[in-house]
């Protein structure tokens, strides 16, 4: 998938390293996507703040979690500043 949208939040996860940006999409208003960056791109994404308006390019993956809860587990690809 691919959204283009502005960076709402940056979190920091320290086990498994990664960073999460809450990106608020720019074509569907009021959708919003919590999109892993992993390995290379974590560093790149480091660089990012709110306020950036980015293109995201990320996969998509339905999963369970501990209680049962299903949810999408999005996972950046590709990200440029806009």
């Amino acid at each position: 998938m691919q959204t283009i949208g502005i960076i709402e939040q940056v979190i920091v996860k320290s086990n498994p390293p990664k960073r999460i940006a809450v990106i608020a999409d720019c074509v569907n208003i009021g959708c919003s996507w919590a999109i892993e960056f992993r390995k290379s791109l974590m560093h790149k994404a480091g660089g990012f703040k709110s306020g950036d308006k980015v293109d995201v390019s990320f996969t998509t993956t339905a999963r369970i979690d501990s209680r049962e809860n299903t949810y999408n587990n999005a996972v950046a690809e590709k990200i440029e500043r806009l």
